[in-house]
Order: structure tokens, then sequence, then C-alpha cells
């Protein structure tokens, strides 16, 4: 007995209360008048994207010589047949779907002799070869248009003309409302003939009208033109599209939020999916079958590209051909749970009529990559893969599946795919298909081994380095080498002709079993859960008690050749591979100071995507970027005039969307800050609202002043803005006091009013369709206010002001219960957005500097709450205990199963290196102890080479909570000593600007503190950060429970351990003086343990094997000890 083990680890995992668990049994009809089932019946199709497969001549474009001198590769990875996309003549609009000439090459691919010889090897190998059938349109070069367009018979009606409409003013118009697949109307003007052509796809691919008998014949000698040399069959492009209403109706608006040219603005009534449909493809199956009787060939294949209905699908199979089963692609996905899959596939396996083969399409050249749709890092491109070859009949495969090849990111300049390209700059990601086109990884050699040119007809992934297929040959386990192993699987007994079960064993654990009287018995167990999953499968799946795997998912642990206990068989779980961030660097940019591309003194977008690669090289899994939306910038960006537009400072949204794609490219996640509290006084929507325009007129916080007794008017009450100040200001136009937390140009937006949460819902999705892959949610404490608008307490805190935000206690502007049901909101939009796109969770993080009750209430609702212990709590006369307590009291509140975060620094407080003590060392220290904790590592641009605050003068204050604090108290509010420009080197501005004058001067320690001298230096605050990074990817860091613990409260020592592994240990010396320890009795390590990372001025080197029982650590220093085995 065989079992398969997958290991499902779900980005998103779904709870479902199931109360019965089922079971469905199918069972597989077998002609036993035949020795063998005929061959597409339990085969592996491996469709080639032929531009992207291999380039033979070195022009950078695939061709039929390089597939024929890679076909070993296919039958190695026991692939039955090759189904080759469009190689025929073609002005390459649409990449070979555009054909001038349905029965020659397309002289980039090469010629029909290459094809024969090409057909002939693949032969030899016993290989199959298909090609893809293009019935439902030509290019618009075709010989026939260009006569049709002529009107030469019988060419003048193989295509759909119509004439024009005439609009009220006697101009012409399309013959009605239908639009394009790839955008804007389906009609074209054709000034020769006078007459609109239809074209469902680009305006180069007119369709053919297959209501024509002469058309209908040219198209069947088509397809015996290609049998006659050899060819195994077809794949049907664009079947459903082929007929249209003949009465021309205007198709009905959808309910999509999409624009209106778009094509999912309409519903396809009158242009998809048509009964004509089914009598053209029974005519060429009826060709088919009569050339295999006539030419006594193995039986020619028909299977067809079809988007639709379950019901419609399976009505192909009534006329004899086999449609495309998407359900991998179009109905489930990376959120999807066991009883969705359970679910979808017995709906399919329901349907087909008796006798017929199901097939499962795991990726193919229209749609994300299957290891890009269910997450790369969570390894689910091998589940869809096993279950598809573990499912009965036919597995369809994506040239590059084999080998777990994820999408490339594409900046609009780049793209070069039609539907991409007509969608525009703002949509062109979401249509765009070239991600998924990019060419073969073979090797780390030039471009991937695909070419020897560098240049290539799209850019190769650069991730080839790691991700091809010569690496995972010899690797011990890979994706090749799982996919080598299922194919094997495929070709015995119980997967040809076993029945079939899909069973839930719990609302987790997925089974689908494989039985065949006299054969071995094949059950694939696939868990959904984030957490290892025991099971009796002997009872459930009625199997015998010691069995051995065959095949497991790369990460899942388990190893083939195994011999488990069924009665108590252990699935791991999802937990040993976290989402994306839960372990990772968040690296915070302040878009103002971090590079100026145009020498104005100001940072930009393109200053942020030219040193992108500084992030990446940091470790950082992600990126922050403070406020970069339109602006009057009173409070640098906090205060915004359009929560969808980009600030001219900092550039376009083509400059935004050109940023994402490059941090794609270099895998970093892009996150935005949301700022939901308020807007700029300069927005429309408080424009509006000032004059009681509907629905503007309560977005904001108005409300009527008080009298006081001798007649003058006064706000509300006694709220105070957190820069000072009476938290209301007078509005002559509208005579009423509006609200604002901040500063008076900073309105508090109305949160109680469902038109704005509506608003600010459709931002939140704005950007995710940019691109961005979550939100730091800025001030969401402030969101909300008391109805009843009661006056605040007094603090009594000594020695401050009336007007100071501290004068009060804020029990009535903070906190209100009413926040976290938004956040909720949020997070649903968030978790539907990554659902339905099939990308990576979104993440969330709030600022809310509460008491822990009230901060671990947002894990509740799926977000995180910053921790801000390192700048609130803590500071550079704390001691070990005190950093002991703190670190316990988070973990100690922190809901089980979620991740902890340490925030270094930010822009709103002193540096790290200022706030601890820049000449005792202390800003490594505190780096130190965040990377070594559980969790994420939040850091703020330039923590990472010890920047440090500089002083500033009244005068070139600019942070208007420090301008308004006045001159005596604004080096108590003002942010600007911490949000000085990045230094990059010694030269001009520190290599931040060609300009000499900054928006915020540069600190004068530019020349020696830089990055540039750090990267060079022996020791330096950076490369300790690097190894701090590299350490936050092993599995010690991930998997290793905690242990804090002092010594004499001079020492503070945090240990990670795991089982059979050396634990990893820091220690701080918060003394001056060394400090004698004996780390064995203390801390129970190991005899003798190597230094990992030291602090800069601590002396330790690096790699040094020291004696626990007699370690001396220096003065002030901090250490990082680990075993040789750290991993």
């Amino acid at each position: 007995l065989l079992i398969t083990v997958v290991i499902m680890k779900s980005l998103a995992i779904l709870s479902f209360g199931l109360l019965v668990l089922g079971a469905s049994a199918f069972h597989i009809v077998v002609d036993e008048a035949k020795q063998d089932l005929d061959w597409w019946k339990t085969s592996v199709i491996y469709q080639i994207y032929p531009r992207s497969f291999k380039d033979s001549n070195g022009d950078g474009i695939g061709d039929l010589n390089g597939i024929t001198s890679k076909l070993e590769h296919i039958k190695e990875a026991g692939a039955d047949a090759l189904w080759l996309s469009p190689i025929y003549s073609s002005p390459q609009k649409d990449f070979g779907y555009d054909i001038s000439n349905f029965t020659d090459i397309a002289p980039e691919f090469g010629t029909l002799k290459d094809f024969d010889k090409l057909v002939t090897k693949a032969k030899s190998l016993g290989l199959k070869v298909m090609l893809d059938f293009v019935p439902n349109h030509s290019s618009h070069e075709h010989v026939w248009f260009n006569q049709s367009v002529n009107r030469v018979k019988p060419y003048d009606d193989y295509y759909i003309w119509r004439d024009a409409k005439k609009g009220p003013n006697g101009e012409r118009r399309p013959p009605n409302n239908w639009l394009s697949v790839f955008g804007g109307s389906a009609w074209e003007w054709n000034e020769k003939r006078q007459q609109y052509f239809y074209h469902a796809f680009v305006v180069g691919q007119p369709d053919l009208n297959y209501r024509n008998p002469d058309l209908r014949k040219e198209m069947e000698n088509v397809l015996t033109f290609w049998m006659d040399r050899g060819v195994d069959g077809f794949r049907v492009d664009a079947v459903n599209h082929m007929f249209e209403d003949p009465a021309l109706r205007d198709e009905p608006k959808s309910s999509n939020d999409v624009p209106p040219d778009d094509y999912e603005s309409l519903d396809h009534i009158y242009t998809r999916d048509l009964d004509d449909t089914y009598t053209v493809v029974k005519s060429w199956q009826v060709l088919l079958d009569n050339y295999v009787k006539n030419h006594k060939t193995d039986g020619k294949l028909q299977i067809l590209e079809a988007y639709t209905s379950i019901p419609k699908s399976m009505k192909f199979y009534d006329v004899g051909a086999n449609p495309f089963n998407f359900m991998f692609i179009a109905s489930l996905n990376n959120g999807s749970s066991a009883s969705d899959f359970k679910r979808t596939i017995d709906g399919w396996l329901n349907a087909i009529p008796e006798g017929k083969v199901a097939n499962w399409v795991v990726g193919n050249h229209d749609n994300h990559r299957v290891a890009s749709r269910y997450g790369f890092n969570n390894n689910r491109a091998d589940q869809i893969s096993l279950l598809s070859g573990i499912l009965p009949g036919i597995a369809v495969v994506y040239n590059g599946d084999e080998i777990g090849m994820v999408d490339r990111p594409f900046t609009f300049a780049e793209t070069v795919d039609p539907a991409g390209c007509q969608a525009g700059p703002q949509r062109y990601h979401i249509k765009s298909r070239d991600p998924e086109r990019t060419p073969f990884q073979w090797d780390a050699t030039t471009s991937a081994g695909f070419s020897n040119s560098t240049k290539t007809w799209l850019p190769v992934h650069s991730n080839y380095k790691t991700v091809n297929l010569a690496a995972q040959k010899v690797a011990t386990k890979s994706h090749y080498k799982i996919f080598q192993a299922l194919t094997k699987l495929k070709k015995t007994p119980t997967l040809k002709k076993g029945t079939v079960e899909v069973l839930l064993a719990t609302e987790k654990v997925l089974a689908v079993v494989r039985r065949l009287a006299n054969n071995p018995t094949v059950a694939l167990l696939i868990n959904f859960d984030n957490k290892p999953v025991t099971i009796d499968a002997r009872t459930w799946l009625n199997i015998d008690e010691k069995k051995k795997i065959q095949i497991s998912s790369l990460k899942s642990g388990l190893n083939a050749g195994a011999t488990v206990d069924t009665t108590r068989l252990v699935l791991p779980g999802a937990a040993s591979k976290p989402e994306w961030w839960e372990s990772g660097i968040i690296y915070q940019v302040y878009p103002r100071s971090f590079k100026d591309s145009n020498g104005d003194g100001i940072g930009d977008l393109n200053g942020i995507t030219s040193k992108l690669e500084h992030i990446r090289d940091t470790g950082a899994v992600a990126l922050w970027l403070s406020p970069i939306y339109s602006s009057p910038q009173v409070d640098f960006g906090y205060d915004i005039s359009n929560f969808t537009e980009i600030d001219p400072n900092y550039g376009t949204l083509a400059d935004f969307r050109n940023l994402v794609t490059r941090a794609k490219l270099l895998g970093l996640k892009v996150l935005l800050d949301l700022v939901p509290n308020h807007s700029s006084d300069q927005h429309e929507w408080f424009k509006k609202s000032a004059k009681r325009i509907k629905p503007y007129d309560e977005y904001y916080i108005w409300r009527d002043g008080k009298v006081l007794a001798n007649g003058t008017r006064v706000p509300p009450n006694n709220w105070i803005s957190i820069f000072s100040g009476p938290a209301w200001t007078w509005n002559e136009e509208r005579k009423q006091y509006y609200y604002h937390q901040f500063a008076s140009a900073q309105p508090d937006l109305n949160y109680r009013d469902a038109n704005l949460r509506r608003e600010m819902d459709n931002v939140i999705t704005f950007w995710l369709d940019q691109g961005v892959d979550g939100y730091r949610i800025d001030a969401i404490i402030h969101m909300f206010e008391d109805a009843a608008l009661r006056d605040e307490p007094l603090s009594h805190r000594p020695g401050v002001p009336p007007t100071d935000y501290d004068y009060l206690e804020h029990p009535y502007t903070k906190d209100q219960n009413e926040t976290y049901d938004v956040v909720a909101r949020w997070r649903q939009i968030m978790d539907k957005h990554s659902q339905d796109h099939k990308t990576d969770k979104k993440y969330a993080i709030v600022e809310a500097g509460s008491p822990y009750p009230l901060m671990m209430r947002y894990y509740q609702v799926g977000v995180d709450p910053f921790n801000f212990m390192f700048i609130g709590t803590l500071r550079n006369s704390s001691g070990p205990s005190d950093f002991a307590n703190a670190i316990n009291e988070w973990m100690y509140n922190m809901p089980k199963d979620q991740s902890a975060n340490w925030v270094v620094g930010n822009h709103d407080n002193s540096r790290v290196a200022s706030r601890f003590g820049y000449q005792s060392n202390r800003a490594d220290q505190m780096s130190m102890l965040a990377a070594v904790l559980p969790g994420i590592t939040v850091i703020y641009n330039g923590d990472e080479i010890g920047m440090i605050d500089r002083p500033m003068t009244y005068e070139e204050t600019v942070d208007p909570a420090g301008c308004n604090a006045g001159r005596e108290r604004y080096q108590l509010k003002s942010r600007d000593p911490a949000r000085t420009p990045f230094q990059w080197d010694n030269t001009t501005s520190a290599g931040f600007s060609t300009s000499r004058n900054t928006w915020l001067p540069v600190h004068e320690n530019y020349k020696t503190l830089n990055l540039a001298a750090q990267k060079i230096a022996s020791i330096s605050h950076y490369k300790v950060f690097l190894a701090l990074a590299k350490l936050k990817k092993t599995k010690l860091h991930h998997e290793g429970q905690l242990e804090i613990s002092t010594d004499n409260d001079k020492v503070l020592g945090v240990v990670r351990r795991r089982p059979h592994q050396t634990p990893l240990v820091l220690l701080i010396n918060f003394e001056e003086a060394p400090i004698k320890l004996d780390l064995r009795s203390w801390l129970h390590l190991p005899d003798s343990i190597d230094i990992y990372t030291a602090s800069v001025k601590s002396g330790l080197k690096v790699g040094t094997t020291v004696k626990s029982a007699q370690f001396m650590i220096p003065g002030a220093a901090a250490v990082i000890l680990a075993g040789k085995d750290l991993a």
C-alpha cells in the first residue's frame, strides 16, 4: 500500500462547522476489449509556450528547434504529450493567437521542416504532439480577411461584418454595445468595406463567421493538414466565443465594479456559449474520428478551452469532445478550505457523463502560475500538482510548473501583452499575462539557459539562480523530483483504472483514495490546518496499519519511503511556515528623507525605487512608506487632500506602480501608511461639507459652539489637540466648529457616517488594486470620540501648561469600542481582495499606544497592534529586569498563535541611537534584541547604520508639533531631529540629493557616519544588522522557544531553544564594566559556543569559540552566541 502525503499550508484558513464527513465514490469505466486505454485517458499533457521554452538561435525568442532539443526533459518529467501554443504564421499582435496562415509556421519559430523534425523525435520518445487550434478568429493580415474586405467571394462572408448605426447627430456608431475581451468596443470600422467587423479579442483578430459553410470547410481542411503531419490532437482555443447572437442584441450591464469599457462590465449572454458551437465541435470530432478510422492511427484528442459553467461544459462531452476543467484556476485559490476542494472536485466528477474522462488543469499561459496563485512560500503548488495527478483522468501542466516557477512582476513600460497594454498604466497589472510567460529556467547560466542572449523577448525572472531545473535535478528533494515521482505513480494500474473516493476526515483534512482489486491502494492526504493534525487513517480510509509514504510535499518534513502508523498518522501543518510577515523585518521609509531623484531637496518615489536593493539587502521582507498622497504638507503628508493620488512632490501614480513592480521583483512587499482619522481641510470632501452639500455634510464632526453669559462664543467642550490648543476650530462658512485631533488643517472624519465609511473602504481597495500588500494604520485610537462630547478630566501632571495635550486625560477621545468594528471590516476587505485576486494575505498593523487589554483586542479583529515598548516604556536608564518584565508582559498578554512585533524606531520619536545613547553603543543592543525575539522587527530608515538625531534651532523647525509648542517647548515636541535625510555616503548632502538645500538639514556627522563607509568597514552597525537579518531567516528563530532571564540585574539573557540544536543566546551587559558569566549553569549552555555577532564597540570577534563556564562579556556590550548547527 502506498500513502501519498501532501501538506497544505494555507494563506487564509477558513473554518467550517461540518457535522457529516462525506465520501463520494466514482468508478473509472474501462473498455475491456482494449488492452490499453486510449492514450490521453490517464495522461499528463505538458503545455509549451514556444516563445519562452528554449531559444536555439540566440534571438531571444524560443523556437521549434529549441523545443526539439529539450524533448528529453518532457519525457523524463513523465509527460505523455506536449501541447504547443500557436506556432503559425502571425504578425504577433497577440503573440501567435492572431494567425495570418493556419497551415504555415511563423519564421521566428522555424519552418514546416523544423516542425516535422520535432514530431519525428517526439514520436521516437513515445510522446504525442498536440497543437493549439485557434478557430475563433484570424489575423487581419490573413489573405481571407483582405479578400473579405474587398468583398471577393467566397471570402466576403468569412467574417462578421455589419453596417454602422447612426447617432442622434448623424455620427457613425458601432452596431451594438459589445465589448472586446481586451477592453473597448468589439467593433472596428473598415474604411474600404464601409462596414464594422467584429473582434472578440484585439482589433487585429477579426472573428470568423461559422455560419458560413465555406469557412467551416476551410477550418476542417486546416485540421486535416496538421493530422497529415502527425499531430495527435488539438487544444481548441476560445471555443465558447465562436458564435454570436445574429440579431446583435445589446448585452446587459453586469454588477462588476469596473470601468465601462472593461469586458467585465457586461454580462455576455449574446457573445458566449451559444448552442451553435456544439454543432461545429461535433463536426470536428467526427472529422478526427474518421481520420483515425481511415488512417488506423491512435486516437485524436480534442480538448476545449471554454471558461463556462459546468452544465455548459458537460455538453461538449455529449458531442464527443473534452472540455478543460479550470477549477484549480477559476474556482479554488489559496484561501479555499478542504470543504471547498471536496465540494468542487465532487461537482465535476458527479457531472461527467458515464464513460467520459475528467481532466485537471494546473496552470496555463493565460493565468498566474500555480505557485503564485497558491502561494510559493507556502508550498501549495506541489499540492495542486499532486491532486491533479492522483485524481482520475488527464493532468494538464504548464511548462515551468514542474519546477515551481513563479510570476515575474512587470512595469507598464515592460508590458507587451495586448491585454495589459490596452488596460492602461493604472490597470495593466490586473489584465496582463506577461508575468506567467517568462522564459523557462533551465539553469543558472545566462538568461537561465533559455538563450545565449542577455536580451530575451520577456525578461527572465530574477530568481533563476536558485529556481531552475538543473539545481532541482541534483537536489535531494525538489519540486521536480516530486513531479517525477507523481507521473511515475500515475502510470500504475491503480491510478489508471481504480475507483476514486474524495473524503473529509475533519473540516481541515482532505483525502483522495484510489483503489483497484489486487493492487496497492493510493491515498493522498492534505492537511489544511496551520497546526499538525493526528488522524486514524486506518479506520477512516480502511487501510492497513503500517504503510509507506510514497511522495510528500517539499517542505512537509516527511520523507518518501518512511513507514508510518496509520492509526496515529501525524500530518504536519503550516505552523512551521508562517505568514510572510511573521518573522520578517519591516523597513519604514520616510519618503521626504530617503532619496531625492530630481535634485529638489525632497525625497521621492523614484528615489526610493533606485534604492530598493538596499532595503532588500538589509533582509527586510517589506517596506512601509509613510504618506505619499496628495497633501498641502501642513503635517508633511498626514494632511491628505486626495487619498487616491500621489503628491507631486513624490511623483505620480505611474512612479508608484514602478516602485511596486520593482519591489516585487526583489521579493519585497509594499505597505502603505493608511491615515483614516482625518483629511486635509483642502480635501474636496471638507469643502463640500462646509457648504452642507450631501452626502458630504456629515463626513466630518461638526458642532455648534457654546455661548457664555457675556455672549462670547467658545468651543463645544474642553478637548485639546495633540498639537496643543483647542481641538475645535470655527468655520465661518458653515457657522459651526469642526473637530481636529491634530492640526486645525486636519479635520477629523466622522466614522459614524455610513457614506464616509464606504469612501474609506474604496480607498483601501484602490491601493490594493495597485499591488499594495497591506497597511500601517495611523492614529487608529483617535477614530471615534464620545458622542455626548463630555469634557475630559484634568491629568494633574506637574509643569504642563493648560494648552498642552497632556494637560488632560483622554477617556472620551481615544480607544472607543466602535473602532474595532471598523478595523474588522477593513480586515474583511483585505481578505476578500486576496482571495479574489489570488494573492498572498495582506498584512495590517495599527498604531495604537493603548493599555494592553485594549491593544490586544486588535489581534481579535485580524490586525496586529504596534508594540512600542522600546519607544514608550523603556529608555536608556532601564535595567535588565525592566526589559525582561516588559518583554514578558507583551508575550503573556498576546493571544496564542499571534505574532509579536518589536518597533525599534519611527519618524515620530527620537532615533534609537539617540534614545539609548550613541556613545554607550546601546543602539546595537536594541536592534539585536528586536531581532532575536520571536516575531516581526520594525525598523526606521537609518537605524541600520546607527543614525542619530540632529539638534534643530527653533528657526530650523518645520514640524507643526514643534512650531505650535513655541520657542520654549519646541524641543519637547518637534519630530524634525529624527527625520533628517538618509546618509548614503560622504558626497554632497550625504548622497541624499544633488542639491545642497534639502528640506531638512543633513546631520553634520555624515562624512563619517554613512552607509558606504559601513559597507567597507570590517565592523559596523550595518554589518551587525546584516547578521541579524540572516539570523531571522533560520529555523531556530522561527521555531525556537523563548526564555528571558537576568543575572544579578546586570545582564539580560534571551535564549531561543529548539530540540536537538544548540541554543541561540543574546547577552546584554547593562554595566559599563566587564562581567564574568557562567553560562553553563545560568542558561544551561553547552561547554563551548561560538560568537555569532557582537555590538560594534564590544571588541569581541565574530566566529570565536568561547567557554560557557567562564565567558567575559565586555562593558555595555551585546553579543549573540550560537552553535555551528545554526539553521
